[in-house]
């Protein structure tokens, strides 16, 4: 008798991968197949994981913690520079990855659609959207490159606010609740963080730079 599958932490499937995802001592090609594995468990594994989505801030299901994770490692992907033909092909899969969060996906547990963005909270969200404008805003880039980053920012965008069509004004206001209570805590971290380093406040174009594009060099 085999092992259900679901037994096993989202997570740790997907872990592999996004150690080589995050790398910067990965080459192009190997993050490019890690890419593209990741791709695959997205949709033909995760989905497997898929539950009634829980309205809170925080992740709490084995699937949520597993789309932090991957959210996390796509905003941190880098690699060392080969090829412009090479380093466009490693940031084509990474929208890829990108784009099968985003789209429905048929629930294997009843012929509903559901879709992973559901599952994520609002520091994933903002993190896929970093790795889209982040590549939009290098004009060097190819433009079929720069198009499809444009229309995974699209998708991302209408994704989320079609998910406010099943909130109620009650689950609106424990969200937000939650939200300003996950601030404050932020606050008090980011007071400490910016104390040792000396008062310097880390802005969004440095947080762009910290992303895959550093490492793709003309």
């Amino acid at each position: 008798m085999g092992i259900e599958i679901t037994t096993i932490p989202a997570r740790s499937l997907a872990q592999p991968f996004l150690a080589l995802i995050r790398s910067p001592l990965t080459s192009g090609p190997i993050t490019s197949l890690a890419l593209t594995s990741l791709h695959s468990l997205i949709l033909s594994i995760l989905p497997l994981y898929l539950t009634p989505s829980p309205n809170t801030v925080q992740p709490s299901t084995p699937l949520q913690m597993a789309l932090a994770r991957i959210t996390s490692a796509l905003s941190q992907c880098r690699f060392p520079s080969s090829s412009p033909q090479q380093d466009e092909l490693v940031l084509l899969r990474l929208l890829r990855v990108i784009e099968a969060l985003v789209i429905p996906l048929a629930d294997p547990s009843s012929s509903t659609l559901g879709s992973m963005l559901e599952h994520m909270g609002d520091e994933s969200v903002c993190e896929l959207l970093e790795v889209g404008l982040g590549m939009l805003a290098r004009a060097r880039l190819g433009e079929g490159l720069r198009n499809t980053a444009q229309s995974c920012v699209q998708a991302i965008v209408r994704a989320a606010f079609t998910r406010l069509r099943g909130l109620t004004p009650e689950h609106v206001e424990r969200l937000l609740e939650a939200g300003r209570t996950v601030e404050r805590e932020e606050v008090k971290e980011n007071g400490s963080t910016e104390k040792e380093n000396g008062g310097k406040i880390i802005s969004l174009e440095d947080k762009l730079e910290g992303t895959c594009l550093a490492y793709v060099r003309s």
